[in-house]
């Protein structure tokens, strides 16, 4: 079953997905870094959750300033693509959205989305 986990603090955010993160270091790196030095560079994060499935599906999704949307995960499925197109809607999306993460996850996402 899938399941949403949206986290009300960013810290709360990293804590849950730390060890997700920290296992592949070199490919989270800036996305990491992004979160730990939000508040001397001013981003403000709008959303900060996870979508899981019973079956090792594990997303991570963080929405920075409206218009930053990045998306991490080793696995996922069509439930769990369908949950984050509640977030993330191509047809609402501002004009200058930019979407960074994990390349297939995207693509899938904008599949859905067309």
């Amino acid at each position: 079953m899938t399941q949403l986990i949206i986290h009300k603090k960013v810290d709360d955010f990293l804590k849950y997905n730390e060890q997700y993160l920290f296992d592949d270091y070199i490919s989270h790196y800036t996305f990491i870094k992004t979160l730990e030095n939000r508040h001397s560079s001013g981003i403000k994060i709008n959303n900060a959750f996870n979508v899981i499935d019973d079956d090792g599906s594990f997303v991570v999704a963080v929405l920075c300033d409206r218009t930053n949307f990045n998306l991490y995960a080793s696995k996922w499925n069509d439930s769990v693509i369908s949950e984050i197109s509640k977030f993330a809607r191509f047809d609402t999306a501002p004009p200058n959205i930019h979407l960074t993460g994990t390349k297939d996850l995207i693509l899938d996402l904008a599949k859905a989305n067309n």
